[in-house]
């Protein structure tokens, strides 16, 4: 949202052009550092949530039978696909990622070097008096 304000400024007089410039600089750092961590959890943090519960079941141990059940059991539903499924869209996703991400840095770099990347501070001319 800054790289779109800060596009559609039409011009860098306001005053504090240097110190916004430095900001959207550190916002992008930050969003790249959120994305990398969000790509590598997604790819290689291994397992993903199986929301198991009950029973003290976990996605690692599955208790099946407990001591007790009434007399008509309840009826299971399973609804399972392989975990290479899993893999194969996180590894679909990185790659619209990567491929997006692209397009998204040349826009945010446009916007960011609208109307110049830096203020230089009006040099006062040394009096000739």
């Amino acid at each position: 949202m800054i790289l779109g304000w800060r596009g559609l400024r039409p011009n860098n007089d306001f005053k504090y052009f240097n110190l916004l410039q430095v900001i959207i600089g550190l916002f992008t750092v930050f969003s790249l550092a959120i994305l990398v961590f969000s790509v590598e959890q997604g790819l290689l943090g291994g397992s993903p949530n199986m929301q198991i519960i009950g029973n003290q079941s976990s996605a690692f141990d599955l208790n099946w039978y407990q001591d007790r059940s009434p007399p008509a059991l309840p009826q299971a539903t399973v609804v399972s696909v392989p975990l290479m499924a899993y893999r194969l869209l996180m590894l679909l996703w990185s790659f619209w990622l990567a491929a997006s991400l692209l397009n998204w840095l040349k826009w945010g770099w446009n916007c960011y070097a609208t109307n110049g990347l830096w203020n230089k501070k009006a040099e006062k001319e040394k009096g000739t008096t």
